[in-house]
């Protein structure tokens, strides 16, 4: 099915998708880096061992942003090969 600008309605949906992709990706990275930067405040005040139990927290969201990444690029391929060529 073709929409008025010669996108399909599935190129459509995955741009919708790449867009929210990006959007939660970039909210992990910033909770990573709020992380860090609590972890560093921790270190920078003397408390070593709180700062590297602040920032084993990170690991969770650069994973998040990982995975969000890699579905960017696999609906990125998909819109790619379905184009008209």
């Amino acid at each position: 099915m073709r929409l008025c600008k010669g996108k399909t309605m599935a190129a459509e949906t995955t741009d919708v998708m790449i867009r929210k992709c990006l959007r939660l990706m970039s909210e992990k990275l910033d909770q990573a880096a709020a992380i860090a930067r609590a972890a560093r405040t921790c270190a920078e005040a003397g408390s070593q061992d709180r700062a590297i139990q602040i920032v084993f927290d990170v690991e969770t969201r650069l994973y998040d942003a990982r995975t969000l990444l890699a579905a960017v690029a696999l609906f990125n391929r998909e819109v790619r090969d379905d184009a008209p060529r």
